[in-house]
């Protein structure tokens, strides 16, 4: 018997993630990431039984990669600085939307009800992470003023506030609004 190539779902879905990056989500086939993989292409549909799991999955793998500096980071105690993470997920939000326009977009929007709204679920996911991580450090800022993070301003709430005028910003092509680093700066740390 002659060697295979090892498969995994991690490792097929990272090649269809490169695949979809370079060429666009309309490359991306079962057969292509097989061929790539150098696996036959009942392997790839063991772990993947339609293209559209393997959309999805790659859909997630791009969010996951676009917030995963800031995610790390803050997984490794740090930072504790609220308004520096929301700047540099600002950033990266920016960035992550132009390159999903021109990559992946409008490849998605091809795809069929069930699998578009499959997309958008595990894109929600993503962000639903992302806002948990903005809670985190908010309650790991030790220079946000005692008795502040109440009410409207209690952490949920306001993480989700500050996470959807992030996506606003980002849609149109800009970083996180002066005027809410302002108001976040004066309701929390003055």
């Amino acid at each position: 018997m002659g060697n295979h190539a090892v498969a995994s779902r991690e490792r097929i879905r990272d090649v269809a993630f490169d695949l979809a990056s370079s060429e666009g989500l309309a490359a991306l086939s079962i057969r292509a990431v097989a061929s790539r993989c150098n696996v036959a292409v009942g392997t790839v549909y063991n772990y993947y039984p339609t293209k559209s799991d393997l959309v999805n999955d790659v859909v997630a793998q791009f969010w996951r990669e676009s917030f995963s500096g800031a995610m790390d980071t803050l997984a490794a105690d740090g930072p504790d600085d609220f308004l520096a993470l929301c700047h540099d997920l600002s950033l990266r939000l920016r960035r992550a939307l132009e390159h999903f326009r021109a990559e992946f977009l409008a490849d998605l929007e091809t795809l069929d009800a069930f699998d578009l709204a499959m997309a958008r679920k595990r894109e929600e996911e993503s962000f639903a992470h992302v806002r948990a991580g903005l809670r985190t450090a908010l309650l790991r800022d030790s220079a946000v003023r005692e008795g502040r993070l109440t009410g409207p301003l209690a952490p949920e709430p306001l993480c989700a506030l500050v996470w959807e005028t992030m996506v606003a910003a980002a849609r149109r092509g800009e970083d996180l609004d002066e005027t809410l680093r302002a108001l976040l700066r004066t309701a929390l740390y003055e």
